[in-house]
């Protein structure tokens, strides 16, 4: 959906997701399928799959402005970037997907040192984040950053946890087609203009600036919400 959707409020489709499940569950698989998915139907929605700075995000994120970014091991992620001694600009990696969460309009980056060089300017950039990891060493990694994780960044993410026990193993076969349902619904997306109904013609991620198609809330739907 990446900026061609928001909510009536300008909530927008980003999703920052952590996976968390014992070794040989199966996480390499899921992200495996979101990037074959990705590249079979040419998306052009994952990013990648180790940033180290502000200016790695930021560069990504003007490059493709609706971008998954995957993370392998996110709690020793998450201790590298969120421990008391951390590098600075390891500690800017999350205050910028903090800040980049949130940019539901222009995202301006940081300035740079040379006037040469350009600060990214991203208009309404869409960041999603899909991390997976154990959850001792998810847990274990945020203890020694416990006064950063009251600055809301951990408020940001949805964490499910599979179950303890393993499922019965599979016999899975080399993934060559997926469900049409999935197809469908992706290609849509992907077809979608970023300013639908608003302008004629196809607008592109590429051309023009996005004016999101607003979905409202029924009175009922708002009341559950709320």
């Amino acid at each position: 959906m990446g900026r061609k959707v928001a909510t009536e409020e300008n909530t927008r489709s980003n999703l920052f997701i952590v996976a968390l499940a014992r070794t040989g569950h199966g996480k390499e698989s899921a992200r495996a399928i979101i990037k074959t998915l990705d590249a079979k139907l040419d998306l052009e929605c994952f990013g990648a799959e180790k940033v180290t700075s502000r200016a790695a995000i930021e560069r990504i994120l003007s490059w493709r402005e609706s971008s998954l970014f995957m993370i392998d091991e996110f709690g020793l992620f998450m201790k590298a970037i969120m421990s008391e001694n951390a590098p600075k600009y390891a500690m800017e990696v999350m205050s910028t997907f903090m800040e980049v969460y949130t940019s539901s309009g222009i995202y301006y980056g940081q300035d740079k040192a040379s006037r040469e060089e350009k600060r990214f300017e991203i208009d309404q950039p869409c960041c999603s984040i899909y991390g997976t990891s154990t959850p001792e060493t998810f847990w274990l990694g945020l203890i020694g950053g416990t006064s950063k994780i009251r600055d809301g960044s951990l408020n940001r993410f949805t964490i499910f946890n599979a179950p303890f026990n393993r499922v019965a193993r599979q016999r899975g076969k080399i993934l060559k087609t997926f469900p049409k349902k999935i197809v469908d619904r992706a290609t849509y997306f992907k077809n979608m203009s970023i300013t639908p109904g608003k302008v004629p013609g196809d607008m592109t991620e590429e051309t023009g600036s996005p004016e999101p198609e607003i979905v409202t809330y029924t009175d009922n739907a708002w009341k559950k919400f709320e």
